[in-house]
């Protein structure tokens, strides 16, 4: 386990984005408020830097996260691929 370092909620879905240190983006779903109900649904393979902020767009199908090493990623999340990916 590790520790989280950014969340954010996404907008029209049960689905919360955590980023860790070593820079992998956590997906999960939440079918109750019991976090023992909460399932793991996919990650975003990590990158070099901390994760540090988390943000989905209003219609919930990117997601950008920025990292302590500056880099700047947005994802298509029906896809999962990475649409930006730039250094910092």
């Amino acid at each position: 386990d590790e520790p989280v370092t950014a969340s954010a909620w996404h907008p029209a879905s049960p689905m919360v984005a955590t980023g860790t240190r070593s820079g992998r983006i956590l997906l999960w779903r939440y079918p109750s408020a019991s976090p023992s109900d909460w399932a793991l649904n996919f990650v975003l393979p990590g990158r070099e830097g901390s994760i540090e902020a988390l943000s989905f767009h209003p219609t919930g199908r990117l997601l950008a996260a920025a990292a302590s090493n500056r880099r700047i990623l947005v994802t298509d999340l029906q896809t999962r691929g990475r649409l930006f990916d730039a250094p910092g």
